[in-house]
């Protein structure tokens, strides 16, 4: 594998799985620097700095700063390390490969925000307008124009993302991908996400043949779990149709069921 450069990466998680494999990770190092000069100073942040003069009016400056290895160089010797010792499960090169719930995992496909998120996004932004205009006394509240466009143009939910990743093999598996947002690229966001990728990261939960996962704990950010239920099924449907109109494409509500099998997977790093 050539040179990873991920354009998300959980360090957290990076750091957990290095331990956990007991893969050595370089830590913190002192590096110290000497300049000689006949004059001038100067000063650096979270640095010791020490001068000497001399007789001659020569002025040595000692500079004492602490460095980490830089996660770039952490994230390729940790997967490297992985697949090396064959603890991941590699489903690039088997496809069909059993899944195990934690276990380290590599997979590589195409990646599409879910509805989930997408609609979501749009209903967290929504909930806290209606709120207030029916704390102002608005009995049967509605939105103008001006509403739609501080409704589109608030910033993005800072919540857990979902995606969906469809992966490069003939597999009936389904998989689902939770992101943070703090973890994406500082020059990248959430639009970069969109495409072919490969992923590493842990499978963080099996999905039998049979079973199957509600994403409206996305679809609802905010809401708690009593909340969410409270809502029935006619209801939600009902806001899904709405917000689909806003969205400018239909939202099926049947895609904010996961049906197995598969796994949802917690990314360390995509690339």
């Amino acid at each position: 594998m050539g040179f990873r450069n991920p354009i998300y990466l959980d360090v957290s998680l990076l750091k957990n799985l290095a331990d956990y494999y007991g893969i050595d990770v370089p830590g913190p190092r002192q590096v110290v620097l000497r300049k000689s000069g006949t004059k001038g100073k100067g000063a650096g942040i979270d640095k010791i700095v020490t001068a000497h003069i001399d007789s001659g009016n020569t002025v040595e400056t000692t500079e004492t700063f602490n460095t980490e290895a830089r996660p770039v160089r952490l994230v390729n010797d940790v997967i490297d390390s992985i697949l090396a010792s064959e603890d991941a499960i590699d489903l690039i090169n088997t496809a069909d490969a059993p899944l195990i719930s934690q276990s380290a995992v590599q997979i590589e496909g195409i990646l599409t925000v879910s509805p989930a998120t997408e609609i979501g996004s749009l209903m967290g932004r929504f909930f806290p307008l209606m709120i207030a205009k029916l704390a102002q006394g608005d009995t049967n509240p509605s939105l103008g124009n001006e509403d739609l466009a501080q409704l589109l143009l608030e910033p993005q939910n800072d919540g857990a993302q979902v995606y969906d990743l469809d992966a490069v093999d003939s597999s009936s598996r389904r998989y689902i991908l939770i992101l943070d947002p703090k973890n994406i690229s500082e020059d990248r966001d959430c639009d970069d996400l969109e495409g072919e990728f490969t992923i590493f990261g842990i499978i963080d939960r099996l999905l039998s043949e049979k079973s199957t996962l509600s994403l409206s704990r996305y679809l609802l950010p905010g809401m708690n779990r009593s909340m969410r239920r409270a809502i029935n099924k006619t209801s939600l449907e009902g806001l899904i149709e709405e917000f689909s109109k806003l969205y400018g494409q239909p939202i099926d509500a049947s895609a904010l069921t996961v049906t197995g099998p598969g796994a949802v997977i917690k990314p360390l790093a995509i690339y």
